[in-house]
């Protein structure tokens, strides 16, 4: 990119997904909490996803409540719909249980609010309609998380461009240039 100064050219350096490294144990996840999270943006939705994302969620209880609750949202955005069961399967097996109290709740939260939805709408397409919500829901304030983390003021309209998107899709690709952007009218191109 030409940044308009003489001999003064930018070239943007950018890792591919082969290029981070698939991170599964949990000691380098304790070790290295960002580049847990990075293995996860990466590797979340392949093969290894819920291996990944447990070794970064074990971290999760160590972190500030902030930067927990931001790397929880991030975690659940960045794998795929069956590596959520998977991880919810492998909670319940492992008797996992977060340190966090907010953690503890929110998830507690979400799990009751799905199993009342899915109760009131009485049909599987009721529930996925309603989880498909509350997920996108989800994924939105996790966006706002990580743009307020990074310090990138959002206006009202972008505030409620990202709050009634419904599109998980649309909401990911969003989560995913949060991490790069320096505008938050770049969220949108």
């Amino acid at each position: 990119m030409d940044t308009g100064q003489p001999g003064w050219t930018f070239a943007p350096l950018v890792l591919g997904s082969g290029a981070v490294p698939v991170v599964t144990d949990r000691a380098v996840a304790h070790a290295a909490p960002e580049l847990a999270m990075l293995s996860v943006l990466s590797h979340g939705r392949g093969a290894l996803g819920a291996e990944v994302a447990m070794a970064a969620l074990s971290v999760v209880p160590e972190l500030e409540e902030d930067t927990a609750m931001l790397y929880y949202d991030l975690i659940q955005s960045a794998v795929s719909a069956a590596v959520q069961r998977k991880l919810e399967e492998l909670m319940r097996i492992e008797g996992y249980e977060f340190q966090s109290e907010i953690l503890r709740n929110n998830f507690a939260k979400g799990r009751a609010e799905g199993q009342a939805e899915g109760r009131a709408e009485g049909q599987a397409e009721g529930r996925a309609e309603g989880q498909a919500e509350g997920r996108a829901e989800g994924q939105a304030e996790a966006l706002l998380c990580v743009l307020a983390a990074r310090g990138l003021d959002v206006s009202p309209s972008q505030r409620a461009r990202i709050l009634s998107c419904t599109t998980p899709p649309t909401l990911e690709t969003w989560i995913r240039r949060a991490v790069q952007i320096d505008h938050v009218d770049d969220l949108f191109t």
